[in-house]
């Protein structure tokens, strides 16, 4: 197969400027407007800007590493370094992220975006991966031992185990005997929530606790953020559902975002509607539809990788 040819120094320049803006922080309108100016000057601009944006959505995809890390972490030199060179691996072709992607990683088990997967470990314990998720297996003959690299995980586990299960993260690791809960990894967070069942939860780097059946606690190593009910429809996913119930616009949004390739973009003019229904999760397209003609919005595509949600026009007066 035929390598891609590179774009000109001029214009992969642009793109990665482009790039690097977005992610430090959501554009304005006004950036935006321009941003959609600078795509429509050129059809080059297109290419350059899809390259990108199909190197980016197929990097998110890796199980989690130090390059993944970075790329995720909030606004820093070290990000905006990795930003510059995801875009110039973009721009510049293929061949890298072919040979990033051959690394042997170190998930067991683990799901593309859009993708869930379901693993039975032994009698009595089963995991289901949410999308674009990864967990790597260990060895302890005392339980059950599990580590989410990324992304988010349905744990069931029942007495025929033998012996618990304990589920790690980057903040700290939950362990049950017989349960069934939800741990999804959040960068700086954790979340777990009980829908059976009992939890040991045990932050990194505070005492542990006790989660009963029904709750919903955010956590850091330091401890607990948030405690609150659990939501019914918490797990709706792992039947191919997204279940919303009053939720504001642009949260949907950045949920259904993990669902699917490419960015989502919801103008701050209705970030803040409010939406409740019963999404299939299978078709993010029609998704979005069914929100655009619900509320009456208008439904943008400027490439394959970027849709948008924004106020309809007026439509005109007649004279």
């Amino acid at each position: 197969m035929s390598r891609a040819a590179p774009f000109s120094a001029a214009v992969a320049g642009q793109a990665v400027a482009w790039l690097v803006e977005f992610a430090d922080c959501p554009p304005t309108p006004q950036r935006l407007a321009q941003w959609h100016s600078w795509l429509d000057a050129d059809p080059v601009h297109h290419q350059a800007w899809q390259r990108i944006e199909t190197v980016r959505a197929r990097w998110r995809q890796l199980p989690a590493g130090a390059a993944r890390d970075t790329l995720e972490r909030p606004a820093s030199p070290a990000r905006r370094r990795a930003l510059q060179a995801l875009g110039v691996l973009a721009v510049g072709g293929t061949s890298a992220l072919l040979v990033a992607r051959a690394q042997p990683w170190q998930a067991d088990y683990l799901t593309g975006v859009g993708e869930t997967r379901s693993v039975a470990l032994a009698d009595g314990v089963r995991l289901t991966l949410n999308t674009d998720s990864a967990i790597a297996l260990g060895r302890d003959p005392h339980r059950h031992q599990v580590t989410l690299l990324r992304g988010e995980v349905l744990a069931s586990v029942s007495a025929r185990a033998g012996r618990p299960l304990r589920l790690a993260c980057g903040q700290g690791w939950a362990e049950a005997v017989e349960a069934q809960f939800v741990l999804r990894a959040g960068g700086d967070s954790d979340t777990l929530g009980v829908h059976t069942g009992a939890v040991r939860l045990c932050p990194s780097a505070a005492r542990p606790l006790s989660l009963p059946a029904g709750r919903q606690v955010r956590f850091r190593a330091a401890g607990i953020v948030s405690n609150v009910v659990l939501a019914a429809e918490d797990a709706s996913w792992a039947d191919g559902m997204l279940v919303v119930s009053g939720w504001r616009l642009a949260d949907l949004l950045a949920e259904l975002g993990r669902y699917r390739h490419g960015w989502i973009h919801c103008d701050p003019a209705i970030a803040g509607l409010r939406v409740s229904g019963t999404y299939p999760l299978a078709d993010t397209d029609r998704i979005l539809h069914l929100l655009a003609s619900g509320l009456g919005l208008e439904l943008r595509q400027r490439t394959r990788l970027w849709v948008g949600l924004y106020p309809r026009p007026p439509a005109p007066v007649a004279i």
